[in-house]
């Protein structure tokens, strides 16, 4: 693939179940590998999904590895544990049958938006629990306290954190700014709603405020 203006180094994703179920390597059942070609520090995952889990927002565990295919060498890319893995959802909710969903290219929390996200986890595919969801931010009139909404469906001290470290960061093609490059897990034990930091390989570029 074109990988992002660097042909021939293409981020993918292996999925160790695809042709053997029950297979993992390490506990994963899924590794996302990418180029950091929009990083030329290539440090920007390292250092962010680290600084979201030490203030306890789920957030992915990363590396770095040489890729070689077939023989030829690839380069350096980052080694991101992908959050719908059982072992991730297990680690930081308790259990591995929430439902996990990605929001990108500006997909909001906004009931005309519920068919954008992507479900990356999760047995109910009706997606009842997102719409009902967007539908309660949407009905907030002028004179009503989201917070009131806000800590009814999420952990609204987790989304402070995440917010507040997305700003810090200064991702600006994350959800604070940018309403991109996120997920949102609905937990099965107590319906709770959190977000979670997705792609972020283009950190340091925004100021806050700017």
């Amino acid at each position: 693939g074109d990988g992002n203006g660097r042909p021939g180094k293409s981020a993918f994703i292996i999925d160790f179940n695809r042709y053997v179920p029950g297979t993992d390597h390490l506990g994963l059942k899924k590794l996302t590998i990418n180029n950091m070609v929009q990083d030329p520090s290539c440090i920007h995952e390292f250092l962010g999904y680290a600084l979201f889990r030490a203030g306890g927002v789920p957030a992915s565990r990363s590396a770095y590895a040489r890729v070689t295919f077939n023989g030829e060498t690839k380069g350096l890319y980052a080694l991101i544990e992908s959050p719908d893995n059982d072992a991730f959802l297990e680690r930081w909710y308790g259990a591995k049958d929430g439902n996990l969903y990605e929001g990108e290219y500006g997909a909001d929390l906004r009931p005309e938006a519920v068919e954008a996200f992507d479900q990356d986890n999760g047995a109910d595919r009706s997606r009842d629990d997102l719409r009902e969801l967007t539908r309660a931010l949407d009905a907030l009139g002028p004179d009503d306290d989201p917070i009131d909404v806000m800590e009814a469906y999420f952990d609204l001290d987790e989304y402070l954190t995440f917010a507040a470290t997305e700003l810090y960061l200064g991702h600006w093609d994350g959800y604070a700014w940018s309403a991109n490059n996120y997920m949102v897990h609905h937990a099965v034990p107590d319906g709770r709603w959190t977000f979670l930091p997705w792609g972020i390989d283009q950190l340091f570029e925004a100021e806050l405020g700017g």
